[in-house]
């Protein structure tokens, strides 16, 4: 089973980040659109989500529509995944309905994608959040040393181990929503 292995920062200037990408010679794709709808079992939420309990997401982008269930192992940083493509987002929201598994938030994003010396890189420009840029290894073991891969090349591009941003884009947007209540 992939453990996908990430550090996430939040990108408090832009033109200056993507200059240190530059220097880099870490080029960026064109920018994609991501819709996505996260889906907990009914009842649960973020403030009361257990480690090791499924979050479910279909995320659309273009033409391509995905399912992923994702299963925290260690906090943000490790976590089981598997993802799958599917062929309608709304019939698929029927079926978890039908399982008694709800929508409990949406997360609309830019996200350009790169490569560092084996490591995926991502800015991200989330609506209601602001830019981030992610890190990230899809490994097959638990591996402390890909983290501190990933800590190196974050240093490299100016951020602080300390910066790290240790909530996932859902849930940020969940607690902000909550906060507006």
């Amino acid at each position: 089973m992939a453990h996908e292995i990430e550090l996430k920062f939040m990108i408090h200037d832009l033109e200056k980040f993507m200059a240190c990408l530059k220097k880099e010679s870490i080029s960026l794709e064109s920018g994609i659109y991501q819709a996505d709808t996260i889906f907990f079992r009914k009842g649960k939420s973020f403030l009361d989500l257990a480690a090791g309990e499924p979050v479910i997401r279909i995320r659309q982008e273009q033409d391509k529509i995905t399912t992923t269930i994702k299963k925290y192992l260690s906090g943000i940083i490790e976590r089981e995944e598997i993802e799958c493509t599917i062929s309608s987002a709304d019939e698929f929201k029927k079926y978890l309905l039908l399982l008694d598994i709800v929508p409990v938030v949406s997360v609309y994003k830019m996200r350009q994608k790169g490569k560092c010396g084996g490591v995926n890189v991502t800015v991200d420009h989330v609506e209601g959040l602001g830019d981030f840029t992610e890190f990230e290894i899809v490994s097959e073991n638990s591996d402390r040393e890909a983290v501190e891969k990933l800590y190196r090349i974050a240093e490299r591009l100016g951020f602080r181990r300390e910066d790290r941003v240790t909530m996932p884009y859902d849930e940020m947007i969940f607690k902000k929503q909550k906060l507006k209540i």
